[in-house]
């Protein structure tokens, strides 16, 4: 399906599965709004867009949990492309590593603050304009939403916090016209977790015969699944796993 003249906001655009989303928006013919921290990663993803699509996309530089940076991203993506499709909130952070003793009450609110808050707020704002447009949000998740870790405690609770909003919102927009559902990968190889392997977690889910299909997961994968739900138009309401196959069985429970 091509997504000719389609609107799209990508949160956490200027690396990993954000920024394959947003090229893959472009090079089928969509158009974007550019979110992310770092203004200098996010300018080199706004000119491979424009590359693609000879369209120079807004970027939004800031906090995904600052309210303000919230409302420019809708608001500014109204005023260039006066209207919006799809919301992807895939914008997230590297919380700690450990369980009860080693997770801090800061370290569960913060993370719970940029995975599942921060959608809230931006669903709540875009929300107007999606119920016009008939669109659509994707919520970028994780198989830790599903398959919890006592290594990751705070990652886990908000992955399964954001999964449930999911759901919740797929129920309360679906008569209004509005889709929701998020896209929960397994380990991608150019992601924070997939570059670096810096515990005995992170060797584990990196271990490609932990997984059926023998590898880890590329964020253009990803980014097709996240095209894929955003155009699917009797699809609402799903967690759907790109895992490569890691929790069809029990390969993630083994030698954890």
């Amino acid at each position: 399906m091509s997504l000719q003249d389609k609107v799209y906001i990508v949160t956490g655009s200027s690396s990993g599965i954000g920024r394959a989303t947003a090229l893959e928006i472009c090079r089928q013919g969509g158009r974007v709004t550019l979110h992310g921290r770092d203004a200098s990663k996010l300018q080199g993803v706004a000119d491979e867009c424009s590359s693609l699509n000879q369209i120079e996309p807004p970027q939004i530089v800031g906090d995904v949990t600052d309210l303000e940076i919230q409302k420019r991203l809708v608001n500014e993506t109204i005023i260039r492309y006066e209207k919006l499709d799809c919301l992807v909130n895939n914008a997230g952070n590297s919380s700690s590593y450990g369980g009860i003793d080693g997770t801090s009450l800061e370290d569960l609110r913060s993370t719970l603050e940029v995975h599942c808050v921060a959608p809230f707020s931006l669903a709540k704002l875009a929300t107007p304009h999606l119920v016009k447009s008939q669109g659509s949000i994707v919520n970028v998740s994780s198989v830790l939403g599903q398959a919890a870790s006592n290594v990751v405690i705070s990652y886990s609770a908000a992955k399964g916090a954001l999964d449930s909003l999911t759901r919740a919102l797929a129920v309360d927009l679906g008569p209004k016209g509005v889709r929701v559902n998020s896209v929960n990968p397994g380990v991608i190889q150019d992601t924070d977790i997939g570059r670096v392997s810096r515990t005995a977690f992170d060797a584990f889910w990196m271990t490609p015969d932990r997984y059926p299909l023998n590898r880890v997961g590329k964020s253009e994968e990803i980014a097709k699944a996240i095209i894929h739900l955003s155009t699917a138009t009797f699809t609402t309401g799903e967690n759907y796993r790109v895992d490569g196959g890691l929790l069809a069985g029990c390969y993630w429970a083994t030698n954890m």
